[in-house]
């Protein structure tokens, strides 16, 4: 782990906000800048009448102050399910091969001795994988054992009396694997040795630094919960979606084009879940989740980052990040560009 973890301050406190109930994302620096920017569009999405704008404003600003203490409340947390949570399945907290579908164990072996991105492209279509369309993959992760065994652990502790954070302001019901302690013996090796490998061969033009950072939880959707999400994109370098379970219909993903890339404006493609697999893409590949009809639906997200790309310039915001250290929780930035040549993996 690395010694210190950091943020970009202004995005982290004012920026990216996202207000569900209009599905729009805000910007708030003050009342004036908020009002000039986002009051018609707000009034366009139904936010007519001052009672519910003055609503969205105290929602706001609720979501800043929660901001500003996120890092030290994560770490707490994080302490107390350390010395409290009584696991379930302990062999979680420490990777096992098992945990691997031996198909994606195929294709990282095979792809240390290519060359090409088409070439690793043949390799996963051979392997039980598919393009769904540009940079965009299909592929088999995970075990069902560990599928199963992965969500009898977060249903668990769910129904501990341990403290939860949720990972972000899209997801109220997702659970955080950093605060509870899964980062380091399992999701850091994970990446390591499987992903690292896929990401170099698959998105070395967009991502040509090594992941050094990641940010891993759990979503979950269907009756009484989240039962969709709107078109965003992620605070990643890259992304791994993982579907954890089978019993559900709908909830498909739904990509449209990278942000900031005017040129794929006009792209769209679904991806259906299926248990074990996971959609691998780049962090700024838009996205959302259609509405699911029935049933639970549970996946592993893995936001992973690259401080040599993020110390450049902010993926949220596109501007120069001014860091600060925190003591948990960060979002993959260094304090100095030579940080990034360490191998550390942090969340």
């Amino acid at each position: 782990m690395c010694s210190a973890e950091r943020v970009h301050l202004q995005m982290f406190l004012f920026k990216k906000y996202l207000l569900p109930k209009y599905k729009l994302h805000l910007t708030y620096q003050n009342d004036e800048q908020f009002c000039q920017e986002f009051r018609q569009d707000l009034r366009m999405r139904g936010c007519a009448s001052t009672d519910q704008y003055q609503a969205v404003l105290t929602e706001i600003k609720k979501e800043i102050s929660r901001r500003k203490n996120f890092h030290h409340e994560a770490y707490k947390r994080h302490k107390i399910i350390s010395e409290s949570y009584m696991r379930l399945h302990p062999v979680l907290w420490e990777f096992q091969p098992s945990f691997i579908d031996d198909r994606l164990s195929t294709i990282v072996d095979s792809i240390f001795q290519i060359s090409k991105k088409e070439e690793a492209e043949n390799i996963i279509l051979h392997n039980g994988g598919s393009i769904v369309g540009p940079y965009l993959y299909k592929i088999p992760v995970f075990s069902i054992a560990f599928c199963k065994q992965l969500v009898e652990e977060l249903s668990h502790f769910e129904e501990s009396p341990c403290p939860k954070g949720r990972p972000n302001t899209m997801s109220n019901y997702g659970i955080s694997l950093d605060e509870m302690g899964l980062s380091e013996k399992l999701i850091t090796l994970i990446i390591t040795q499987y992903i690292q490998p896929l990401t170099t061969a698959l998105f070395g033009h967009w991502c040509p630094e090594k992941l050094d950072s990641f940010r891993s939880f759990s979503v979950l959707y269907g009756p009484g919960k989240d039962t969709e999400l709107s078109m965003h994109f992620d605070n990643a370098e890259v992304t791994l979606n993982v579907c954890l379970t089978s019993e559900f219909e709908g909830g498909h993903l739904e990509f449209g084009g990278l942000w900031g890339d005017p040129e794929s404006e006009s792209y769209k493609e679904t991806v259906m879940h299926q248990i074990g697999f996971g959609v691998l893409h780049l962090g700024q590949h838009t996205h959302r989740a259609l509405p699911i009809e029935s049933g639970t639906r549970c996946n592993l997200i893995l936001w992973m980052r690259s401080s040599a790309v993020r110390n450049q310039f902010c993926r949220m915001c596109g501007s120069k990040p001014d860091i600060v250290e925190v003591p948990f929780a960060g979002d993959g930035f260094t304090q100095h560009l030579e940080d990034s040549k360490g191998t550390c993996m942090t969340s």
